[in-house]
């Protein structure tokens, strides 16, 4: 099991890459990411009809590309030839939608990865599909899983004692909960949205051992007052915003 003193003890962690600058979830937003120093950076991953695993948020494809339908229901050769980066400036026009190889190999050596598992369809394939994608490729270690779903989180525990989880938490749900899922999978932190997060809150997950990441946090007040209350990471569309604010700031380690 992985060992909290081998943590690092703050993660700026750049969500779907550095989206506020690039179109989400695509080689663009993962290079800007490292480019701008983030430890970690957060993608989401689900599955195409022929058994690939791409890098994409929505279940559906009209959000981000110029396609339509969902996911699951088209090839990997299908989403591959649309464009995930003119919705959100002409500048990204043939952006494509990366499968979890293409970005394993580029975040490899640089930083490390939340991967969060999206659905709450039946877990089983996707779950062995990204282990062993990130296992072949050597960055099972550095990578930490999460999702909403945690009938997934279940089937990856049953798949590995050695991943990392941490649990997510969505606005309105139970820290009770969550920190009882957390006892149940040996999870090493617990993700909750930045509305649910106390000092308090901060403070019991890290007396249960657990390390507190926020998310989403673009206001540069925000991450000012999370990082005063002791959490352990921050997840933001603007990595450059907490890299600069952590460097002025001789506490932040």
């Amino acid at each position: 099991m992985w060992r909290m003193a081998e943590r690092p003890r703050f993660l700026r962690i750049a969500h779907r890459g550095a989206s506020g600058h690039c179109p989400e979830n695509t080689r663009a937003a993962f290079l800007r990411a490292i480019e701008f120093g983030a430890d970690m950076v957060e993608l989401d991953c689900q599955m195409t009809r022929d058994g690939a695993v791409v890098v994409i948020h929505d279940e559906t494809l009209e959000r981000t590309t110029c396609g339509r339908g969902r996911v699951i229901d088209r090839t990997l050769k299908e989403i591959q030839a649309l464009d995930a980066g003119s919705w959100f400036s002409p500048r990204f026009a043939g952006e494509e939608v990366p499968t979890l190889e293409d970005v394993t190999a580029l975040l490899r050596s640089k930083v490390g990865l939340n991967l969060e598992i999206k659905g709450d369809d039946q877990p089983g394939r996707l779950e062995i599909q990204c282990v062993g994608t990130l296992v072949s490729m050597r960055f099972f270690e550095q990578t930490v899983f999460s999702s909403f779903s945690a009938r997934r989180m279940r089937k990856l525990r049953e798949l590995s004692a050695e991943a990392r989880i941490a649990i997510l938490l969505d606005a309105g749900q139970s820290w009770a909960d969550g920190f009882a899922l957390a006892a149940e999978l040996a999870a090493e932190a617990v993700h909750p949205e930045r509305s649910l997060v106390k000092r308090d809150l901060v403070d019991a997950a890290h007396e249960r051992g657990l390390d507190v990441r926020v998310w989403p946090v673009n206001d540069l007040g925000k991450m000012e007052a999370f990082l005063d209350m002791g959490v352990d990471g921050i997840f933001t569309d603007y990595p450059d915003r907490l890299l600069g604010l952590t460097a002025r700031r001789k506490g932040v380690r």
